[in-house]
């Protein structure tokens, strides 16, 4: 797991520096009302993006097949909701299979969650 994540990473230019300057990971928003927002479809440039960084898609009330087409897409490592999922949700999710060795795990407070333990 890393311990630092640059968030609303915008550019391949931006991601290069998180990573020159010692980031571990970079956040790139997928929520299209924030000034952020990446877009709706990968750059020519986005395979480049972050290198060896971890890649934190960020999301806020997405659907599941809107996060699993940008796993894809984006070859994001983490996901990270910011939106009203419930149990169900995260765990549909968690089945979900998103190809070349990318998984979601949850930890923590969300595994109580998914198991119906609310905070």
């Amino acid at each position: 797991m890393f311990r630092t994540k640059i968030c609303g990473i915008t550019s391949v230019e931006d991601a290069e520096l998180v990573s020159r300057l010692g980031g571990e990971a970079i956040g790139l928003n997928f929520y299209p009302q924030s000034s952020r927002y990446v877009g709706d479809n990968a750059s020519d440039a986005h395979p480049r993006w972050g290198g060896e960084l971890t890649r934190v898609g960020v999301f806020v009330n997405a659907s599941a097949e809107r996060i699993r087409d940008c796993v894809k897409e984006w070859a994001l490592d983490v996901i990270q909701l910011h939106g009203d999922e419930d149990p169900e949700f995260l765990a549909e999710l968690t089945e979900s299979r998103y190809g070349s060795g990318t998984s979601l795990e949850l930890v923590g407070e969300m595994q109580r969650l998914t198991k119906g333990e609310y905070l």
